[in-house]
């Protein structure tokens, strides 16, 4: 009775994890299997950026700069765009390109080469929050912070590590605790932000009325 019951109820859960990764949320990395995914921004940038393309060019023949840190997997968006142009950082005049893609930790070199020019800032990729399962237990194999092991001069013996994971299983025993689980595991309701990493698209000022038309 109670190997058929737990059956059961292991079932409905991988039903309930099955779905949401397929169909609810197949984009959104609530799910550790998916881990790092490039985020809905990036369709719904390249389809107004198509449709843009389309109402000056006739076709996808716009051109594009594009910077290393969105190469990816921007190489891959802009496969069909002849005039698309990789460089490793936009640190000249695009010249009378209509559209710069540039990664928001790089902005700083690219803002000075961009006057006339208006950005929107998106999210690239984004990943599963780690804080979640790294604060379980004291990591001493990895860096200070990234686990329950938060400063060098705490101890992270063998006795420590296991004394933290006690610790968070206790946690987990709680009426709070259990409510969060049982939050995470059916609803995938994660407390954490997502990680993000995040991009900009600079926009010819002469454009942005256009596109405006074409996002609105």
């Amino acid at each position: 009775m109670v190997v058929s019951t737990a059956t059961i109820v292991l079932a409905l859960l991988q039903v309930n994890v099955g779905w949401r990764l397929s169909y609810k949320d197949p984009d959104v990395p609530t799910e550790m299997m998916i881990y790092t995914q490039t985020s809905p921004d990036i369709v719904r940038v390249m389809d107004e950026i198509t449709e843009l393309s389309y109402e000056l060019t006739g076709g996808k023949g716009i051109e594009i700069w594009y910077d290393s840190g969105v190469s990816w997997p921007m190489q891959w968006y802009l496969r069909d765009f002849p005039n698309k142009q990789f460089r490793p950082s936009i640190t000249t005049d695009p010249g009378n390109a209509p559209i710069v893609m540039v990664a928001s930790d790089r902005d700083s070199q690219a803002a000075p080469n961009l006057v006339g020019y208006t950005a929107q800032e998106y999210v690239l990729r984004w990943w599963f929050p780690e804080e979640l399962y790294r604060n379980f237990a004291i990591a001493p194999e990895i860096n200070p912070g990234r686990s329950a092991w938060k400063r060098s001069e705490d101890p992270h013996g063998v006795g420590d590590v296991i004394s933290s994971a006690i610790d968070s299983i206790n946690g987990a025993l709680t009426v709070d605790g259990q409510a969060r689980l049982y939050r995470q595991l059916v609803f995938r309701d994660i407390e954490q932000p997502l990680g993000q990493y995040r991009f900009k698209i600079y926009v010819r000022n002469d454009l942005i009325s256009l596109l405006n038309s074409i996002r609105y």
